[in-house]
């Protein structure tokens, strides 16, 4: 399992200068904080966490080291699919685990939108009236490792939870290998992971408290001209919808935002609302182009305002998947 800790010179810098202070605070970027770079890579197989108010990598993990995310804190909990390895769901249409033997037919396949709303998950409510666990199987196609590879499909179902746990079971297509497993409630986090191709938790998302921005690989969709939905992998930015809200305010003069301009912008909490349409790809070119004058203004619940812009999406190798941004506190 790839989980490293990486972090820029701009925020190394700050640690040394600051490492020495008796009362620890929580830091906001100056006027002027140079580039920052998001290292994703060619084949898109790191994802980033990112503190706005150290203007830090907190944490970077391969893309593919988990499948499910549960967040144990709504009632009831809710299950996320690993969107960054093109995961889809389907309910099987029974509660009998070991009689569903097919994937064909029912419910179309289904994948969780992109603006983290938990009513559109793909899996949707997992409760009965009584408020426990309704027992649906669903079919779950694991999606795509970094490689491209194939991660098979599974069947899955959830058989109950507690205040701070959640159990289920899963098997392989045929029906083999039938495994049981539990995730546990992480305080000060977010969710809790789980790895259904190696049989066990993962520790992916920080603390909440320690990122703001992830620099990913995720689903997204459009709509064909006959109404239909068309899911396909991008690049970009999610937040945090219970703790962040971003508006986008294209045109505007970099130098010239103030705090007193930017509180009554119209803010989005969706998660996808930086998202990755700050780039567009050239068919005829084969590169993508930055949309270096569109400016984003986070507003973090926690640490104010951020004004953000994005300036490339090249190394100096030409090598794409490396998002270069400018931020600065307001």
């Amino acid at each position: 399992m790839k989980i490293t800790l990486r972090f820029g010179a701009f925020a190394l810098a700050l640690w040394i200068a600051l490492s020495g202070c008796e009362k620890e605070e929580r830091l906001y970027p100056p006027g002027l904080t140079g580039t920052i770079t998001a290292s994703m890579g060619g084949d898109y197989r790191s994802a980033l966490y990112f503190d706005l108010s150290m203007a830090a990598f907190t944490q970077v993990v391969d893309h593919d080291l988990w499948s499910l995310s549960f967040d144990l804190n709504s009632s009831p909990p809710v299950v996320y699919l690993n969107s960054s390895n093109f995961m889809f769901a389907k309910p099987a249409g029974d509660t009998a685990f070991f009689s569903v033997q097919d994937t064909a037919g029912g419910a179309p396949w289904a994948y969780d939108f992109p603006d983290g709303d938990p009513e559109r998950t793909a899996m949707g409510s997992l409760s009965n009236a009584e408020g426990e666990s309704n027992r649906a199987v669903y079919w779950l196609n694991l999606g795509f490792d970094e490689q491209g590879n194939a991660l098979g499909i599974r069947k899955f179902q959830v058989l109950s939870w507690t205040e701070d746990s959640l159990f289920f079971r899963y098997a392989r297509f045929d029906g083999s290998q039938v495994r049981r497993g539990a995730v546990g409630r992480r305080p000060n986090h977010r969710r809790s992971e789980f790895d259904l191709v190696e049989h066990k938790p993962r520790l992916i998302e920080p603390e909440q408290s320690a990122w703001d921005l992830l620099f990913t690989q995720y689903t997204d969709y459009d709509l064909t001209e006959e109404g239909d939905t068309l899911a396909y992998l991008v690049r970009g930015v999610l937040t945090d919808p219970d703790r962040l809200k971003v508006a986008r305010w294209p045109g505007t003069d970099w130098d010239s935002i103030a705090l007193s301009a930017v509180q009554n912008l119209d803010y989005s909490n969706a998660q996808n609302a930086i998202g990755y349409d700050w780039k567009t790809f050239s068919l005829d070119q084969g590169v993508y182009t930055v949309q270096t004058d569109w400016i984003y203004i986070v507003q973090s619940e926690r640490d104010g305002y951020f004004k953000l812009r994005f300036l490339d999406y090249y190394d100096a190798q030409g090598v794409r998947g490396h998002a270069q941004f400018e931020l600065r506190g307001l």
